[in-house]
């Protein structure tokens, strides 16, 4: 199937030159459009490899996790590859703008597979993989490229917001005391100004020794260093966008044990937040 290409400037009018030109202010222009919408608004941030999508998941009914009738979740699950190859066609400007500023990573990202994401429900989709050797060197380049990577990262999490406010959009809310949880990317932009609250998922401090983790390192078969380096880099960014954004968070959970004990500190943080 051919993509058509328009412009991003012609499909929201509101998208400026200075947008294009700057990740924080294209994620602003779209965050601001969330706020407007109905729906009491839960802005969840989860640090590197703490387990975020395991409670995402919990979160918008996967597992059973259906105990709160008013509360829906809104995320984007899509990594690196795909956010920006299934985006960038649509929109010939926001492409041009995306692949000048950051043209190595671009060149990097479009050598993976075309994802069609065909998933007849959350347990069965059909996503193609990068190769295992595309893999690495993007978990290289995040750990040695930092300068270049950070302007990725911020993008993708720029487009990610876009994202966001197109599936809700989609959703349709009406009901303005519906609680809706969001999963926020790294941007050092104050959320605190687009949400009711704001919620950490904390890594365990024993991550690099845990059974999982070093599972994790086999399964994809990256070298553990780069793997740590490229954890102490989105740390770095998430420190970063905190304190730059001024970000107050409201609950923390910390992720230091099995999935049931998550699983309860989860559904303790959903009794605060809607009691």
């Amino acid at each position: 199937m051919t993509t058509t290409a328009t412009n991003i400037t012609e499909r929201f009018p509101g998208v400026t030159a200075d947008h294009l030109a700057d990740p924080v202010l294209f994620g602003k222009y779209f965050l601001d459009q969330i706020k407007a919408l109905p729906g009491r608004k839960i802005g969840f941030i989860g640090q590197p490899q703490s387990g975020t999508t395991l409670a995402i998941h919990n979160f918008c009914g996967c597992n059973n996790y259906q105990k709160i009738g008013n509360m829906i979740t809104i995320y984007d699950p899509r990594g690196i590859p795909d956010t920006f190859n299934v985006t960038l066609p649509y929109f010939a400007d926001l492409d041009a703008a995306i692949t000048s500023a950051c043209p190595e990573w671009i060149s990097l990202i479009k050598q993976a597979p075309s994802n069609p994401m065909t998933c007849p429900d959350l347990d069965h989709c059909d996503c193609p993989d990068p190769s295992q050797d595309l893999v690495i060197k993007m978990v290289s380049k995040i750990s040695t490229d930092v300068a270049e990577s950070r302007k990725m990262l911020s993008w993708k999490a720029a487009l990610a917001l876009f994202c966001l406010r197109d599936l809700l959009v989609v959703n349709g809310n009406t009901d303005p005391n519906r609680f809706i949880i969001f999963d926020l990317p790294y941007l050092p932009i104050e959320y605190n100004q687009y949400f009711e609250k704001l919620v950490l998922l904390q890594r365990r401090p024993n991550w690099f020794t845990d059974p999982l983790f070093l599972a994790h390192i086999e399964t994809e078969g990256v070298d553990i260093d780069a793997e740590k380096q490229l954890v102490a880099v989105r740390d770095q960014e998430i420190a970063d966008c905190q304190s730059s954004g001024k970000w107050v968070f409201d609950h923390t959970i910390m992720n230091d044990g099995d999935l049931p004990s998550l699983i309860q500190k989860l559904d303790n943080l959903i009794g605060l937040i809607t009691a």
